[in-house]
């Protein structure tokens, strides 16, 4: 019989995630296997940049199946994840088991990788009459408070 797992959280457990996600600026959020969030660190705003390529380019569905995708490979394989999305930041997926089974995920991110943000982007924020300084002052942005290192 396949229940549905419902994780409880420790009080602690939610603050040591709001504190690790205060101290390096990064999002950590926890989802069920069907996608659901469970849990949220403190910095549970998304970037400007990626609110800016999310509503005005309108890529927030791509975004979401993005997610879910790497969540399903992540839980086929067992083993954590770490891939570029399409906006060019790199986020970081970990599989939470229970008695041998995947029952959750822990998505880490965003971390920048490139001065710049992928051309496809830059371009598709320009052809609709949008200044590239702004999508690029909010990439470079981006993991830049609260003294984050950047991944080279």
């Amino acid at each position: 019989m396949d229940m549905d797992v419902r994780l409880f959280f420790d009080p602690r457990v939610k603050s040591f995630v709001d504190n690790f996600s205060y101290c390096f600026d990064v999002k950590i959020t926890f989802y069920s296997v069907k996608m659901e969030e469970w849990l949220v660190g403190y910095h549970s705003d998304a970037s400007d940049y990626c609110l800016l390529i999310q509503q005005e380019l309108r890529l927030r569905p791509r975004c979401m199946h993005l997610d879910w995708v790497m969540c399903r490979r992540c839980g086929q394989s067992g083993r954590p994840l770490c891939y570029p999305c399409h906006g060019g930041m790199t986020e970081i997926i970990v599989p939470i088991r229970l008695e041998g089974k995947v029952v959750a995920y822990a998505m880490m991110g965003q971390f920048r990788r490139n001065a710049l943000p992928p051309k496809d982007v830059v371009d598709a924020w320009v052809s609709g009459g949008r200044d590239p300084k702004v999508l690029e002052k909010a990439y470079t942005a981006n993991g830049r408070s609260r003294g984050t290192v950047v991944p080279h």
